[in-house]
C-alpha cells in the first residue's frame, strides 16, 4: 500500500488494485489502477468486503484425464499443465467484478487446491463439463494438437474450477489419478 501511494496513487484506488488483482504485488495492483483511470468511481472507497481468509469459500481446480488413453506420465503432466494455464486465463480474462475473476482471489487466499482425477472415457469426460456449465463452474476443454502420442482432436484432459462444494458434486465420485 505505501509503495503505491508513494507513486502518487490515492488509498482507495490502491486499495482496490491490490484487492483486483489477488494482493499479489504492487506492480500489478499499480497496472490495474492505470488500466482503469478512466474509471468515475477508481477513487471512491472499496464497497466489497476485503477478502480475508475468515471470509473467503473454499475453492478448487480439478483436472479430469481421459485414463482410456494410457498416456505416459510426461504427456499426462504436460495436458494437465495445458489445462491449468488455460482454465487460470479463462477467469482471469473476466472483468474484476465477474464471479469467475473473483474465484482467482479466493482460490489463491485458501491455497490454491488443484486436484488431479481419473476419468474413464470421453463420454464421461463431456458429461461432467455440461453439468458444470450448468451450475456456471469455470471449465476447460484440452484437446491434443497430434504432435506426439495422441492423434489430433483427441480429448485428453477437463478442469473444473470454483466453491469445493459446487465442484465436489460434479466430481466427488472420481478417483484420484
Amino acid at each position: 500500500m505505501e509503495g503505491l501511494r508513494s507513486i502518487g496513487i490515492s488509498g482507495n484506488a490502491a486499495e482496490k488494485g491490490l484487492y483486483y488483482t489477488g494482493n499479489e504485488s504492487a506492480d500489478q495492483a499499480a497496472e490495474w489502477v492505470f488500466n482503469h483511470m478512466d474509471d468515475p468511481t477508481l477513487d471512491s472507497p472499496l464497497d466489497e468486503v476485503i477478502v480475508s481468509s475468515s471470509h473467503v469459500t473454499s475453492c478448487k481446480m480439478i483436472f479430469v484425464v481421459n485414463s482410456s488413453l494410457g498416456m505416459s506420465c510426461g504427456k499426462t503432466a504436460a495436458q494437465v499443465a495445458h489445462a491449468a494455464v488455460d482454465l487460470y486465463r479463462n477467469a482471469a480474462t473476466k472483468p474484476f467484478d465477474h464471479p469467475h475473476h473473483q474465484f482467482i482471489v479466493s482460490w489463491q487466499t485458501t491455497g490454491e487446491t488443484k486436484i488431479v482425477l481419473k476419468g474413464q472415457s470421453v463420454g464421461e469426460l463431456e458429461a461432467l463439463v455440461e453439468k458444470a456449465e450448468q451450475l456456471r463452474l469455470i471449465t476447460s476443454t484440452i484437446r491434443d494438437a497430434g504432435k506426439t502420442e495422441i492423434p489430433s482432436g483427441t480429448l485428453t484432459v477437463v478442469a473444473i474450477a470454483g466453491k469445493t462444494s459446487e465442484v465436489d458434486t460434479v466430481t466427488g465420485h472420481l478417483n484420484l489419478l
